[in-house]
């Protein structure tokens, strides 16, 4: 089991790594497009 603390820390780390993956999913559709064009 989690202490509130870390599972709090998991959870950020978690929200971040997701909010950078779709920065990256969205870096590469644009450039994928581009190249398209």
């Amino acid at each position: 089991m989690f202490c509130g603390k870390g599972f709090r820390q998991t959870n950020n780390h978690l929200k971040e790594f997701d909010y950078n993956s779709k920065k990256q999913n969205g870096i590469k559709r644009l450039f994928f497009v581009r190249r398209k064009i």
